[in-house]
């Protein structure tokens, strides 16, 4: 089945992988190393789809300025429904300026 295409201004959910020593109050799945002194952990980062490069990647940025370059056909970034954005509208960016893809 293919997946919707994505375009500039669409609200996006990317979920990221991250590792540290503290996990903080978003974190999801935590999951401790080995030896104990590392976590790994998911967090999702509310974006705005910026640019849809010719190579089918997609630029997404987060309300705090991160950009993130990743696939369109990605399984960890997945539109924004309804609920989505009325629970979590305090997280998404709140403007799109073409200007400043």
């Amino acid at each position: 089945m293919r997946r919707a295409r994505f375009h500039p201004g669409d609200l996006v959910i990317l979920l990221r992988t991250q590792h540290g020593s503290e996990p903080g109050p978003a974190a999801k799945g935590i999951a401790p190393s080995r030896g104990g002194d590392l976590y790994s952990y998911v967090v999702e980062t509310y974006a705005i789809v910026v640019e849809v490069t010719d190579d089918d990647e997609l630029v997404l940025e987060s309300k705090s300025g991160d950009r993130f370059r990743v696939r369109h056909d990605d399984l960890n970034v997945r539109r924004a429904g309804f609920w989505d954005r009325w629970r979590h509208h305090d997280r998404f960016p709140h403007t799109f300026d073409p200007k400043s893809a």
